[in-house]
Protein backbone atom coordinates (compact mmCIF):
# COMPACT_ATOMS: atom_id res chain seq x y z
CA UNK A 1 0.00 0.00 0.00
CA UNK A 2 1.10 3.47 -0.83
CA UNK A 3 1.82 6.09 1.43
CA UNK A 4 0.98 8.80 -0.15
CA UNK A 5 2.78 11.19 2.31
CA UNK A 6 6.12 9.58 2.10
CA UNK A 7 5.33 8.60 -1.52
CA UNK A 8 4.80 12.73 -2.29
CA UNK A 9 8.64 13.06 -1.48
CA UNK A 10 9.82 9.50 -3.06
CA UNK A 11 8.59 11.29 -6.58
CA UNK A 12 9.79 15.26 -5.32
CA UNK A 13 13.40 13.37 -5.05
CA UNK A 14 12.91 11.51 -8.60
CA UNK A 15 11.81 14.59 -10.06
CA UNK A 16 14.44 16.90 -8.71
CA UNK A 17 17.52 14.35 -9.75
CA UNK A 18 16.39 13.95 -13.12
CA UNK A 19 16.65 17.92 -13.53
CA UNK A 20 20.50 17.37 -12.24
CA UNK A 21 19.96 18.84 -9.18
CA UNK A 22 23.15 17.77 -6.78
CA UNK A 23 22.47 14.92 -4.64
CA UNK A 24 23.32 17.25 -1.16
CA UNK A 25 20.82 20.07 -2.21
CA UNK A 26 18.36 17.16 -2.91
CA UNK A 27 18.78 15.90 0.46
CA UNK A 28 18.06 19.64 2.43
CA UNK A 29 15.00 20.18 0.21
CA UNK A 30 13.90 16.98 1.07
CA UNK A 31 14.44 16.87 4.90
CA UNK A 32 12.70 20.45 4.41
CA UNK A 33 9.38 18.27 3.01
CA UNK A 34 9.70 16.02 5.80
CA UNK A 35 12.20 13.22 4.61
CA UNK A 36 13.35 11.79 8.31
CA UNK A 37 16.48 9.64 7.02
CA UNK A 38 19.91 10.98 7.36
CA UNK A 39 23.26 9.91 6.63
CA UNK A 40 25.50 10.39 3.40
CA UNK A 41 23.77 8.15 1.23
CA UNK A 42 19.93 8.52 2.22
CA UNK A 43 19.26 9.93 -1.27
CA UNK A 44 21.17 7.97 -2.77
CA UNK A 45 19.73 4.64 -1.52
CA UNK A 46 16.01 6.03 -2.78
CA UNK A 47 17.24 6.33 -6.04
CA UNK A 48 19.00 2.82 -6.26
CA UNK A 49 15.95 1.26 -4.65
CA UNK A 50 14.24 -1.22 -7.64
CA UNK A 51 10.77 -0.96 -6.23
CA UNK A 52 10.67 2.63 -6.30
CA UNK A 53 11.44 3.05 -9.93
CA UNK A 54 8.98 -0.03 -10.65
CA UNK A 55 11.03 -2.75 -10.26
CA UNK A 56 11.46 -6.38 -8.16
CA UNK A 57 13.96 -8.42 -7.87
CA UNK A 58 12.46 -12.21 -8.56
CA UNK A 59 14.41 -15.42 -7.31
CA UNK A 60 14.63 -18.33 -9.95
CA UNK A 61 11.48 -20.37 -10.28
CA UNK A 62 11.98 -24.05 -11.90
CA UNK A 63 12.50 -22.94 -15.72
CA UNK A 64 11.83 -18.96 -15.15
CA UNK A 65 14.98 -16.86 -14.93
CA UNK A 66 15.40 -14.82 -11.83
CA UNK A 67 16.37 -10.92 -11.88
CA UNK A 68 15.21 -7.75 -12.06
CA UNK A 69 11.18 -7.14 -13.43
CA UNK A 70 9.15 -4.64 -13.81
CA UNK A 71 6.69 -4.86 -10.77
CA UNK A 72 2.90 -5.73 -10.91
CA UNK A 73 1.36 -3.91 -8.28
Amino acid sequence: MINETEAATVRFIFDVYLKNTPIYIIAEQAKERGFKRSGNVAIQRILSYPLYVGMQYVEPFKNYPGGIFPAIH
